[in-house]
């Protein structure tokens, strides 16, 4: 969990003691939208793709766009678009998605929220169940990660950054929240 503390301690009947989402404050600051599958020149990435800090800088330079503290970072590899309606067996059984070292490239810079279209941040099935993009962005750094993101229109539109908004509802002791993201443009 993180901050160190020990999950006997910080769980209970009702639920986790410390770090639910009841202590989470709104999410405002500047949105950038990594478009992966877009700048590689596909409708959607490869099942199974990790996207590397290669891909990531790959976009930025492509973008003019460089990660500065508090940013909230959108990554889009087209899984969502790809799948979501049309096949969600498909889409929630593996995907591409952020790999670690990528994830920490982006936090080592600045990022304060990572968020993609994939159900799960990372490729799923996971191949290192030792090394997550989860353990590496929520548990050991606090960062939050949105998932499940419908950034169709912002790519098709090829905004790159925006004002973003995101209120987290305030669930005592739940580890997430349902969202309503908003990039204001």
């Amino acid at each position: 969990m993180f901050g160190g503390h020990d999950v006997r301690d910080a769980f209970g009947d009702h639920g986790w003691k410390l770090n639910g989402m009841e202590t989470s404050k709104p999410i405002i600051g500047r949105g950038v939208l990594l478009d992966v599958a877009g700048m590689k020149g596909v409708d959607a990435l490869p099942d199974r793709y990790e996207i590397t800090p290669a891909d990531i800088e790959s976009c930025l330079l492509g973008s003019r766009l460089e990660i500065t503290w508090g940013d909230v970072v959108l990554v889009r590899t087209g899984w969502f678009a790809a799948h979501y309606d049309k096949d969600p067996d498909t889409y929630f059984a593996s995907q591409p998605g952020v790999g670690p070292d990528a994830a920490i490239w982006l936090y080592d810079r600045g990022m304060s929220v990572l968020g993609t279209d994939t159900s799960g941040t990372e490729v799923i099935p996971m191949p290192d169940l030792e090394r997550t993009t989860h353990k590496s962005m929520l548990i050991e750094r606090g960062v939050h990660v949105i998932e499940i993101m419908d950034l169709e229109a912002i790519a098709r539109d090829r905004i790159r950054q925006f004002l973003f908004v995101c209120l987290p509802l305030r669930i005592v002791g739940a580890t997430g929240s349902w969202l309503r993201p908003v990039a204001i443009v």
